[in-house]
């Protein structure tokens, strides 16, 4: 396979789950011998933690939705040849399957949906999703069916991916010491979250499964 240039896209300013995630699959492709770029607000961890990593990271005016956003979306995809695009977050998908829309540009370009929310059904949303993007990846299979059957977007364009845990990084260690170090008992079962405390991941629906699982 030849190599690929593959560019990243996010707007969101934050750290959570889908931005480690960016990372990671930047640097497994890197590792597979692909160009891969970062475009992304120049205040956000993201950028900061790919220049820390030495991947490529450009600034991109995306804190907002405004013109000078669009505009940078659309220089990019007309100066630069780039085999992919991934957007990650509405607002540079936004921008950039426009821009792909208008300069009938032929680079695949792939949207990750990383949180389980709905798609809106406007037809706008809809003219994006169906020919804006090459390829459509949800992290649930959840989500992937109500973009078939709610949204009616074609199946062979929508894939579920769900996010992986690196064994290495989470390393389990030594349980009873690390219990130990934040003050918590040994003798019980202990449940934490950690991420988004978004309502439609439903957490409410899991503590309520677990209060009726056997004592033992």
């Amino acid at each position: 396979m030849q190599p690929l240039t593959i560019l990243h896209t996010a707007s969101s300013c934050s750290w959570n789950g889908q931005e480690d995630r960016i990372l990671s699959e930047a640097k497994g492709m890197i590792e597979r011998g692909h160009q891969v770029g970062l475009f992304c607000p120049p205040l956000s961890q993201l950028f900061e933690r790919a220049r820390e990593m030495q991947i490529d990271a450009f600034p991109a005016p995306f804190e907002k939705r405004n013109h000078e956003g669009f505009k940078a979306a659309f220089k990019w995809m007309k100066r630069y040849r780039v085999d992919v695009v991934n957007t990650h977050n509405a607002l540079d998908n936004w921008y950039f399957s426009t821009s792909k829309i208008m300069l009938r540009k032929q680079c695949h370009l792939i949207r990750t949906l990383h949180k389980p929310t709905l798609l809106s059904r406007d037809p706008a949303t809809h003219l994006l999703f169906r020919y804006g993007s090459s390829r459509i990846i949800t992290t649930s299979e959840t989500v992937r069916h109500a973009l078939v059957d709610r949204n009616k977007l074609p199946s062979d364009k929508v894939y579920s991916i769900p996010t992986g845990i690196d064994l290495d990084h989470f390393d389990r260690g030594n349980q009873l010491r690390a219990r130990n170090d934040v003050n918590m008992p040994v003798n019980i079962a202990l449940l934490g979250v950690s991420g988004d405390h978004l309502l439609n991941i439903n957490y409410d629906a899991l503590l309520s499964t677990i209060s009726q699982l056997p004592e033992d």
